[in-house]
């Protein structure tokens, strides 16, 4: 078995037909209806070129699955990202990220610690800037 059901992916689906997880700030977060997973995980995608997701033109997806006994934190998790990603300033540094940078950030969005250090890791990227 793996981290997520074979539902998921549908789960995701239907969720981008009530509304698209694209933002106008390049960003695009998606997500299943269900907090499904058997632990917190994510993939990060990040594209030089643009691709239309729903309304908008994104260059990073975020996408996460949240496990059932963690989903107190996603609301949080969800605003946090939402707020921070509205400064382009942290798109742009986010977009120059080595590879293994990205894979790093993907290492720690998976832990159980997700919302704690994805939050810092953007709020110490906004401080910088």
């Amino acid at each position: 078995a793996g981290i997520a059901p074979a539902s998921f992916t549908q789960s995701v689906l239907e969720r981008e037909e009530i509304t698209s997880t694209s933002f106008d700030n390049k960003v695009a977060i998606p997500h299943s209806i269900l907090c499904s997973t058997s632990r917190n995980c994510s993939y990060v995608i990040v594209n030089k070129t643009p691709m239309k997701w729903g309304y908008f033109e994104v260059n990073i997806i975020i996408m996460i699955g949240i496990n059932h006994n963690q989903r107190r934190f996603f609301k949080e998790l969800y605003s946090n990202l939402l707020e921070k990603l509205q400064d382009m300033t942290i798109i742009q540094e986010l977009m120059r990220l080595p590879r293994g940078l990205l894979s790093l950030m993907q290492d720690i969005m998976e832990s159980n610690i997700f919302l704690l250090r994805m939050s810092e890791y953007i709020w110490r990227k906004s401080c910088l800037a």
